[in-house]
């Protein structure tokens, strides 16, 4: 990583525990402007790796947290636009899952899949008496997720290198996150949950911007 990544990475860190304590105190304005700004700081960390000629995988990485920018910007309004913001966030996965299946091999390991699999028939199955009529997109957003996350563990199973291993944590993070989301949304509110979300969240971002170098 570079000096001026590692100054922007603490700029998105102020800016990110700024983000989650205006959250926590309810304070909108302040999200309004801290939230998207986290995320932009974030992006110029992924975009500034890639100058000054851009790889696909890095195309691939700043396009998923721009759409995840946008997902952000649906998810944070006081009226949230639930669905619209998950459609942002869905684009984000595949983008994720274009950058994570590059260079991979076809000899997959079955068994972080399975795991993943697990995890996501028991959140889903969780999650299903709540949805309503949230349920088609839901499930398409816990496959999606579900894809991600094991095609970045197949990423580091693979190549062993820091910068796969920063994309596996930070996928990881991602879909702890989403599901801390998930239910906080549709199942039951938990006081410090949006803390949580929010930490994941944009640990997750970060770790996966990282990843391009």
């Amino acid at each position: 990583m570079t000096l001026f990544a590692l100054i922007l990475s603490l700029l998105a860190l102020a800016s990110a525990a700024a983000a989650i304590l205006a959250d926590h105190k309810e304070n909108r304005s302040l999200v309004y402007m801290l939230r998207p700004l986290t995320m932009v700081l974030i992006i110029f960390i992924a975009l500034r790796a890639a100058m000054p000629a851009l790889s696909l995988y890095q195309i691939l990485i700043a396009a998923g947290l721009c759409a995840s920018l946008a997902g952000d910007v649906f998810m944070m309004l006081r009226d949230k636009k639930v669905i619209a913001g998950m459609a942002c966030f869905i684009v984000a996965l595949l983008f994720y899952i274009g950058a994570f299946s590059r260079g991979l091999r076809f000899s997959l390991a079955l068994w972080p899949f399975i795991i993943l699999l697990v995890y996501a028939v028991i959140i889903t199955t969780k999650l299903l008496p709540y949805l309503g009529q949230k349920k088609i997109p839901v499930i398409l957003y816990v496959v999606a997720m579900t894809i991600m996350a094991w095609l970045s563990a197949e990423r580091y199973l693979q190549m062993r290198e820091i910068h796969a291993l920063s994309a596996y944590t930070g996928a990881v993070l991602f879909l702890i996150s989403d599901s801390a989301w998930a239910l906080n949304q549709f199942v039951r509110k938990h006081k410090f949950g949006q803390v949580l979300i929010l930490t994941t969240y944009f640990a997750a971002q970060w770790l996966i911007a990282i990843s391009v170098y």
